[in-house]
């Protein structure tokens, strides 16, 4: 079996050409760069609370054995998203558990994202077309901001949905089927997109064939199952009574003209950014384009108190990133196919200006660029010690008990059953850090703070507050400390 499985990789190896390796190695630099970026935001705790979340979700589904639950969403994180397919990194996670690898494998599956994309423009336009398209999904601003922007379950979006729409495209029915099943796994928003590819592919196959692929009819009615079960049913099983709670896809539009008016500018902002750096090309196929509608809505409806809808330095536009591409591979081929040649030779100059473009809003737009502020916070020499400190604090506070921090901690803390954002009342241990602004929302508490906990002094840098009355939980945290070296001037 392993000498098989040897020749077969062997025989596949040998019929990868250049272009290949090209866009596998770029795919590797990517994931590398932006696994490091991501790493050494977190070192600096600049990623909060949605890493803090999801790396609670694992832990305490390894520990607890509660299915993803988490103490800052207070239920399952099924209460509030259909994303069965954060099941596959379990086994990663328990082999390396911690933030690192939810962070390592989104910039995996993001980088990875470029591969149908490649394929596609390489069968419809050609190899050296196919990695150029490639390469500017690699250089995509908002690809980049969904990657920095903490982890989430849109992150298998642009490979999957790639994969499905590949399938789609060049007619491959199986191919499009099961990662259209895959994408359904994703996330419950996700369903409409998948809904509106099955719907798609009717009408283009009656008005082409006069006939319908089963295929696209099951995609139609999974989708809506999938939406209906999990609003009315899967939610409420969960935890979350209101079934409006958090599906905020279709609860957002009470009024959706008063949302635009609210803050046109920036939705107008996001389009042109998504747009430019593929010279609007998508446009020019209205018939693949068609199926982002439903999810452009959802974005650019959304309200002005979810600024992070219509932003490229957030996960959202992931929800349309593929199909942006895809329709741009479709719009390259109409020029490639046409009759006139005029607009025929307009092909590789099109590519060339894609590619500028492309560079131009990396460099204007792309959140890779906003490092600087993040450098800001560069390990100095006492940082460093502070760092150290903290890591190590977060080791001694025992996983049982509750922690009230501040959001730049909320991920450091978070391998615990209990861990809250802000001053919290029921909170076991509170824990402190002046360094960042977060700290100030407790000030407001101060008399109950002094009224209910005990202060550990660990100097002016920390503020370190255990319950009163949990002597045995004090005891072991001062103990802790002074085993790691840390010292104090316990009251």
């Amino acid at each position: 079996m392993c000498a098989r499985y040897q020749k077969f990789l062997t025989d596949y190896l040998k019929k990868l050409d250049l272009y290949d390796l090209g866009i596998l190695s770029a795919v590797i630099l990517y994931t590398f760069v932006f696994s490091y970026i991501t790493l050494f935001e977190l070192s600096l705790f600049q990623l909060g609370r949605d890493v803090a979340i999801f790396n609670q979700a694992f832990w305490t589904t390894l520990h607890s054995g509660g299915l993803l639950e988490n103490s800052f969403e207070g239920v399952s994180h099924f209460g509030y998203h259909f994303s069965p397919i954060l099941l596959s990194i379990l086994p990663l996670y328990l082999i390396a558990p911690g933030p690192q690898i939810l962070l390592i494998s989104q910039s995996v599956l993001l980088g990875l994202g470029a591969i149908p994309i490649y394929i596609c423009g390489k069968e419809l336009l050609g190899k050296k077309a196919g990695i150029t398209i490639g390469i500017l999904y690699l250089l995509y601003p908002a690809v980049h901001g969904a990657n920095l922007f903490a982890f989430h379950e849109l992150a298998f979006l642009p490979l999957f949905l790639g994969i499905g729409l590949l399938g789609f495209i060049t007619g491959k029915k199986n191919l499009f089927f099961i990662s259209c099943i895959i994408c359904l796994l994703i996330k419950e928003d996700v369903a409409i997109i998948i809904g509106m590819m099955g719907l798609v592919g009717i009408f283009r196959e009656w008005l082409i064939q006069k006939k319908i692929d089963w295929r696209n009819i099951v995609l139609v009615l999974l989708s809506v199952l999938i939406l209906v079960t999990y609003i009315f049913i899967m939610k409420p099983a969960f935890g979350l009574a209101d079934t409006s709670d958090s599906v905020q896809f279709i609860s957002q539009y009470s009024d959706p003209y008063a949302n635009v008016k609210g803050d046109a500018y920036h939705r107008f902002i996001f389009l042109f950014q998504m747009f430019i750096p593929l010279i609007f090309s998508p446009l020019f196929s209205p018939e693949l384009l068609i199926i982002s509608i439903p999810s452009l809505i959802e974005i650019l409806f959304s309200s002005p108190d979810v600024f992070v809808y219509y932003n490229i330095f957030s996960h959202y536009p992931l929800l349309i990133t593929p199909i942006f591409f895809m329709a741009t591979i479709l719009s390259l081929l109409k020029v490639k196919l046409c009759d006139y040649p005029r607009i025929k030779r307009l092909f590789y100059p099109l590519l060339i200006l894609m590619l500028v473009a492309s560079c131009a809003s990396t460099i204007m737009y792309s959140p890779v660029n906003s490092l600087g502020s993040i450098l800001s916070f560069y390990p100095s020499e006492q940082f460093t010690k502070e760092q150290e400190t903290l890591n190590k604090m977060s080791a001694i506070i025992p996983v049982s008990a509750s922690v009230s921090t501040q959001w730049q901690l909320l991920t450091l803390m978070s391998e615990r059953y209990s861990v809250w954002e802000g001053y919290h009342p029921n909170a076991d241990v509170i824990l402190l850090f002046p360094y960042y602004n977060g700290a100030n929302i407790f000030s407001d508490y101060k008399k109950e703070i002094i009224s209910n906990y005990d202060q550990i002094d660990i100097g002016k840098n920390f503020y370190l507050f255990v319950r009163k009355g949990q002597t045995e939980l004090k005891n072991d945290i001062i103990d802790g400390l002074n085993n790691a070296g840390i010292a104090i001037n316990s009251p």
